[in-house]
């Protein structure tokens, strides 16, 4: 999988990842990601944000910052 941190995204949502660098996969990655209706962009925000805080709160000490985070 290319893009990213692999083992946070993938908690998130597969297609987060494309198999390749190859514009084919790329494209389709951002064609998934087009293709997603509202409320399923909020929900994988969402996600993806509850993750992202589990694995730097696991990893690092960010805490001040997780606030600063959520508040985007």
């Amino acid at each position: 999988p290319i893009g990213g941190i692999p083992e946070i995204l993938t908690l998130v949502d597969e297609h987060l990842l494309t198999r390749s660098i190859s514009p084919a996969h790329i494209a389709d990655a951002i064609i998934w990601y087009i293709n997603l209706s509202r409320e399923e962009k909020r929900m994988l925000k969402l996600k993806s944000k509850k993750v992202f805080n589990s694995y730097f709160e696991s990893q690092f000490a960010f805490d001040p910052l997780i606030p600063l985070y959520n508040n985007t």
